[in-house]
């Protein structure tokens, strides 16, 4: 592993591929290496030995905490959407109640068009985590991508009462102005 990252920082990732490939090889089941590897393929341009690299990452037995997350938004950003999607869902079956999961969730949803999934998922994380601000937040972007903006405005409302508020207060903003005007929004 610190061969691979000498190797990148160096700017060999000639090298630090082939020093990942063999590491893999002698170590398939290492989650670090193998995120090295999917790295180092997405770094060099090969778009589908990343996307199969990032997928046997995701399959291996036990990956650390956060890990599966990361591989999810690999997989997004490398285009692979329902790899993606099955990535978040493994994360939520192993962690009903992970907030970033449930983000990662709606926000996928929204990205793909469909707010009324994301708000399933918002209405599921305010069931399992009542105190939470993100679960309202996120039935505000939902509210928002339908263009619902006294809805999303009252969701918005609400996140701003619950815990970790987060962009809730920007979000109410932008509704207030959708829906009421400068004037009520600068209230």
């Amino acid at each position: 592993l610190a061969l691979i990252q000498l190797q990148r920082q160096s700017a060999n990732l000639a090298g630090a591929l082939a020093s990942a490939q063999a590491a893999v090889a002698a170590l398939p089941d290492d989650p670090q290496i193998a995120e090295q590897l999917a790295l180092l393929l997405q770094a060099t341009g090969d778009r589908n030995q990343a996307v199969s690299a990032w997928r046997r990452l995701a399959a291996l037995p036990s990956l650390p905490a956060g890990m599966d997350l990361r591989v999810a938004e690999a997989l997004r950003r490398l285009g692979a959407a329902a790899d993606s999607q099955e990535s978040v869902t493994a994360t939520l079956k192993a962690d009903p109640g992970s907030l970033q999961a449930h983000r990662a969730a709606a926000t996928q949803a929204l990205q793909q068009g469909k707010p009324a999934r994301a708000l399933e998922w918002a209405r599921q994380l305010q069931r399992r985590r009542p105190d939470e601000a993100l679960g309202f937040e996120l039935e505000g972007d939902a509210q928002a991508a339908q263009q619902q903006w006294s809805r999303a405005a009252a969701a918005y409302g609400k996140a701003l009462t619950r815990r970790n508020v987060g962009a809730a207060a920007v979000g109410l903003h932008a509704s207030l102005l959708k829906s009421q005007g400068p004037e009520q929004a600068l209230r």
